[in-house]
């Protein structure tokens, strides 16, 4: 009987043991997915800080610019001369900021077309100019080497030969 009571005895300390060690892994478990979500928490708003500081930045410069066409309104009937020297201030002023956060203008005419940045609006014969772009009608953009608006182009193509046009010179 003594050893039946020593094996049972040895039961219950491994037990012991077990559930001790199963609890210890549960309040591990408990408080990685603590920590888990605090960290995620802070990230969360650490992103959303860090959005609002560069929506502030942005609006502190863009300010100045509102300021000005505010006072190109108010001043519109004074003196026409005076109007389109302010709007062209402002427009310069504007195209600078732009590219002070990034942006790349596309402008260019007498270009090869490419649909990765351009989109044609409409087409014109031009031999002499088959495939590029012979006008931009809408200004493109790029942001970090990214299209976030195409350029809106007429392309040149080339005169179309309607099929009794290549026969009538040899009759």
């Amino acid at each position: 009987m003594v050893k039946r009571i020593n094996l049972s005895r040895t039961k219950a300390l491994k037990r012991s043991s077990l559930t001790k060690k199963l609890q210890l892994y549960r309040l591990t478990a408990l408080r990685t997915a603590a920590e888990f979500d605090n960290y995620r928490k802070r990230t969360n708003a650490e992103e959303e800080r860090r959005v609002k500081q560069s929506s502030e930045r942005i609006v502190k410069k863009l300010i100045p610019l509102f300021e000005n066409f505010n006072l190109a309104v108010k001043n519109i009937e004074k003196n026409q001369k005076e109007l389109l020297t302010g709007i062209q201030l402002i427009y310069n002023q504007f195209r600078k900021l732009l590219k002070e956060e990034g942006v790349e203008f596309i402008e260019e005419d007498n270009v090869e077309f490419n649909p990765k940045i351009h989109e044609a609006v409409a087409t014109k014969q031009d031999d002499k100019n088959a495939g590029k772009v012979i006008e931009v009608s809408g200004m493109g953009f790029k942001l970090y080497d990214k299209v976030i608006k195409p350029a809106k182009v007429i392309v040149g193509v080339k005169k179309e030969n309607k099929k009794g046009d290549e026969n009538d010179g040899k009759r």
